[in-house]
């Protein structure tokens, strides 16, 4: 559907589906920029960011390091960003599914089994291929965790579902 000039793609039910839904729809390749729709804010210890300049470089750093995955420091918490030395780091570590980059890659596929934990599972596939993945430490964002809609009607995902989902 067409609004305001923009192409509207209207993706599956469900997060899992939704994610899947996304790599199957774009090329090998294209750099994509997820970003939930509840994401808040874009929380960031440099003032007056340009995030389309962000965007750029975190792309260009993907290609330099010959990874495909990029995300954000997973709390929002200036003081704790900023103890964290370097502006990216880059070894296996957890990128959160609500606001991350990569380079689309057919085969990364989620599990329908992993629904409460797609961000782990798409963490681990993602360094699994390419050895690496690159985190920005001084950037994050709010989002509205366990809120009502998306994710949470798609099969329940409670702070209660999460833990019986864990990885104990």
């Amino acid at each position: 559907a067409k609004l305001g000039g923009y192409n509207v793609v209207i993706s599956p039910k469900g997060i899992v589906p939704t994610r899947n839904f996304i790599v199957e729809y774009y090329e090998e390749d294209t750099p994509l920029v997820i970003l939930d729709d509840d994401v808040r804010r874009i929380v960031c210890l440099k003032d007056n960011m340009d995030l389309s300049l962000f965007f750029q470089d975190a792309f260009s750093l993907l290609v330099k390091e010959k990874c495909n995955l990029w995300g954000v420091y997973p709390v929002p918490n200036r003081f704790f960003m900023d103890k964290k030395k370097n502006e990216y780091s880059i070894h296996l570590t957890h990128i959160l599914g609500g606001f991350n980059g990569r380079f689309n890659k057919k085969d990364i596929i989620l599990s329908e089994e992993c629904a409460f934990k797609e961000e782990f599972e798409n963490s681990i596939l993602f360094y699994l291929r390419d050895k690496k993945i690159i985190r920005f430490n001084k950037i994050s964002y709010n989002t509205a965790f366990y809120a009502k809609g998306g994710i949470n009607d798609s099969g329940g995902r409670t702070i209660e579902t999460e833990r019986q989902h864990s990885l104990n």
